[in-house]
């Protein structure tokens, strides 16, 4: 090699140096095409056979990535030495690498991360396929061109180096993507890249390296011993299925990992609709597939019986792990004439919104108390439960057991505090006994509501009504009192007023108030009036802290400074409601009105504000329920946007959302369901079956499971079972626009089982099962649970 020249290619300059050579940017002189040139140094290795080798397999690996041809590979033209020198002449890529781009920080959308994973996901895959393993996979292997369309560099090369680790104890650089299978010298296949580009889909989402340190020895024990920080720790709104992909692909043991990079991309695509807790991937590892190919044909030892449901397993690694699998068909028939007996079938809990509706029959044929035990059975957590204590409240009271429906209301406005139909009924009941301040009281909450309808006016009539007694029998109690009680010598009688009208006009004066102002003008002032005068005229009280509280006065017998502290109040309730500080608007006017009830003014006000501070909270729920709805969070959307209407029932924006976040729940069901069929799948491999059921079985379901356990692993060991294929869908989805709920959301998916073991008593491993499976699904909760399972064992199994 010359200084311009290595083999035909004539060098136009350098452009980067590694550990292992450097690259040089060229020109073939035959054709003019512009090439990079990487020269290989073979000198780390000494003299001898190791060095021969090494050159051998360089050239063999380097042919054999010279036959991949994919567009995001970068393609190799040529193989060559010169005087000594092994370089390989490929694509010349004008840009830079990804591992600069994250060294600068340049920030990257989530779509453009997801696309470039996805072309460098399919590259390897279209490799693997063709038997070539990268070995090196980091973001400086990961070249850029101009439009950012992402390129492998680099295949063959990989394996010179990690052969020079394993061989001189040596390590190329910080090993932040190596799998820990090849840090520890161990035989490396397609999964060892997997592993790798989940290191690079770490690092592109959060910015973080998954297994950061200052030293290789740190990184070394992090990749062997430690799992990386969930990626949410530094992206707190990451979707929960790119978590579920990176946690996957990171996996310590090569089986735990997605087996191929096909079935990595595929989740990538779908990753909204994929969970944390979700194991993703249908396909097992080879090494359980050659597990659980069983020893010897044969069926279930003579004298055994099998139970209906049978429980199947794993062998792994390092134990035999019994887990079960639910068959409710027939599984392989037990040799003998022994039949199969088959367990009662528990019976299967109506869902809520059936219980609800059949509630609401039996209470339209006024059967109270049937409706109320169906109402009673909706668990606390299904939407329909508030409005199944309301209507059992609405029985109570429509059955004449008023103390009884009290109560219910009562504990209702705890439970929210919105509801103006509650406050409806509480004041009718206490009307109906003739309790005026409290029917008084539930009303004015009623009105502030600003309801609509006959009812309104219903409760308007009487609320005016009620406060006309109320000043009636005020009325009369003090003319009574005072024919009673003799006045002071020298006290002056003051006429009872009557209630104030509107108290922001100042200048409007009650005429009662201006006659008795006439009284006392022409009565001398009394230097020291009565104790009863001034009892009457000052009602005042201390409260623990010794300071002076007004108390709730009757509307006819207010004082001027009463009457003055509530037009304060209402000013300052007022006031407070002009900037949005409805809080303390409704503190200053539930005083103001705790003084003079029949405050029109503080009452209107107080309604305003109530109404104001509702809309407030309900933008507040839209603004969530709009960014869970974009995170594609539909779950938590739903809920948002529900209770954002239930503060402002005409936003129609919310509504809107309601619609969309029902739309997406209906549209993620199907790969929720496919997730599932894929997490069984691992755990199968895993020998965690009972967890599965556990975690996503329904209770009946489960219980039957922990049953069949102890039976199966007492007459078999060595359980091994593999699943494969499986489709998905979403049967039936009903929904409640008005309402924004689910009411149903049912699924089925189907898929292909075996089932190997060996009899505790010793033989041959048996086939116990091998045939298809069938799960039908219910939404419940906000996740999918397993209700039933139909297996259909293989023609003539």
């Amino acid at each position: 090699m010359s200084e311009t020249k290595i083999g035909k290619y004539t060098i136009l300059g350098e452009i980067g140096r590694g550990a292992m050579g450097i690259v040089y940017k060229a020109t073939d002189p035959y054709i003019g095409r512009t090439v990079a040139i990487k020269t290989i140094r073979f000198d780390v290795l000494g003299q001898g056979p190791e060095r021969e080798m090494a050159q051998k397999r360089f050239m063999r690996e380097a042919h054999s990535a010279g036959n991949l041809s994919h567009p995001n590979i970068v393609t190799i033209y040529d193989v060559g030495e010169d005087q000594g020198l092994s370089y390989i002449a490929m694509e010349f890529i004008d840009g830079s690498s990804l591992e600069e781009l994250i060294s600068c920080k340049t920030r990257m959308s989530l779509d453009e991360v997801i696309a470039l994973v996805e072309k460098v996901g399919d590259a390897l895959d279209t490799a693997h396929r063709k038997g070539v393993v990268h070995r090196d996979i980091k973001p400086a292997n990961i070249l850029l061109d101009a439009e950012g369309r992402p390129h492998l560099v680099d295949f063959g090369i990989a394996r010179i180096s990690t052969s020079t680790m394993t061989q001189t104890n040596m390590i190329m650089g910080t090993p932040y993507y190596m799998s820990p299978e090849q840090i520890a010298g161990k035989k490396v296949d397609n999964r060892s890249d997997i592993f790798a580009l989940g290191g690079v889909l770490y690092e592109l989402l959060t910015g973080q390296k998954p297994f950061p340190g200052d030293t290789i020895t740190t990184v070394i024990y992090k990749i062997m011993n430690e799992a990386p920080l969930p990626m949410r720790t530094f992206q707190k709104n990451l979707p929960e299925g790119l978590e579920a992909i990176v946690q996957k692909a990171l996996a310590k043991e090569p089986g735990a990992r997605y087996q191929s990079c096909r079935a990595l991309v595929g989740d990538l695509k779908n990753y909204e609709a994929l969970g944390v807790a979700e194991t993703l991937v249908h396909e097992l590892p080879p090494e359980a597939r050659a597990a659980a190919a069983p020893a010897a044909a044969g069926r279930a030892g003579r004298g055994k019986k099998l139970p209906l449901f049978i429980a199947g397993g794993v062998a792994a690694v390092a134990a035999v792990v019994a887990a079960v699998l639910i068959f409710t068909g027939k599984p392989a028939p037990p040799a003998g004439p022994e039949a199969v007996s088959t367990p009662p079938r528990e019976a299967v809990v109506p869902a809520a919104h059936d219980l609800f509706l059949n509630a609401q029959a039996l209470m339209k044929e006024k059967k109270w108390d049937e409706a109320l035990e169906a109402f009673a059975r909706i668990p606390a957590a299904e939407p329909e439960h508030y409005e199944a204590r309301y209507l059992s409240a609405e029985i109570l009271f429509q059955a004449g057991r008023d103390y009884e429906a009290e109560k219910a209301f009562l504990r209702l406005t705890e439970l929210r505090r919105n509801d103006s139909r509650v406050y409806l009924r509480l004041a009718q009941l206490y009307d109906e006994r003739n309790q005026g301040p409290q029917a008084l009281k539930f009303y004015q909450t009623y009105l502030s509501f600003l309801p609509k309808g006959p009812d309104a006016e219903r409760a308007l009539k009487r609320l005016s009504a009620l406060q006309k007694e109320q000043a009636a029998v005020v009325a009369a109690k003090e003319s009574a009192e005072k024919k009673v009680v003799p006045e002071a010598k020298g006290a002056v009688s003051v006429p009872t007023e009557k209630p104030v009208g509107n108290i922001s006009q100042p200048g409007n004066k009650p005429q009662a108030a201006t006659e008795a102002s006439k009284t006392q003008a022409k009565s001398p002032p009394d230097p020291a009036p009565s104790k009863a005068a001034e009892t009457a005229e000052t009602p005042q009280k201390k409260d623990a802290s010794n300071t002076v509280k007004t108390a709730p006065q009757k509307p006819g017998s207010l004082t001027d400074a009463q009457r003055a502290e509530v037009k304060t109040l209402a000013e300052a309730g007022a006031k407070a409601i002009n900037r949005n500080d409805y809080d303390q608007a409704i503190a200053k006017l539930e005083q103001a009105l705790a003084i003079d009830p029949s405050s029109t003014d503080a009452r209107s006000h107080l309604a305003i504000a109530r109404q104001k501070k509702a809309e407030k909270e309900s933008g507040a729920k839209l603004r969530k329920a709009k960014d869970a709805l974009w995170n594609r969070r539909y779950d938590e959307s739903l809920r948002e946007a529900r209770e954002a209407l239930a503060g402002n029932p005409g936003n129609e924006e919310a509504k809107k959302v309601v619609v969309q976040a029902l739309e997406g729940i209906r549209k993620s069901g199907r790969g929720q369901i496919d997730a599932l069929i894929r997490e069984y799948s691992q755990s199968v491999y895993r020998g965690d079956t009972a967890g599965f059921f556990q975690k996503n079985g329904a209770p009946a379901l489960t219980r039957q499971i922990q049953r069949d356990m102890s039976i199966i692993s007492k007459q078999y060991t060595g359980l091994r079972g593999v699943v494969s294929g499986g489709s998905a869908a979403v049967t039936d989805f009903q929904a409640d626009e008005a309402r924004g709920i689910v009411k149903k959301m049912a699924g089925e998916a189907t898929f292909q089982q075996t089932l190997t073991g060996v009899p505790a008593g010793g033989g041959k491993r048996q086939t116990l099962f091998e045939g298809s499976i069938r799960w039908r699904l219910e939404h419940l909760e906000g996740t999918w649970k397993v209700t039933e399972v139909v297996s259909t064992p293989k023609a003539g199994k």
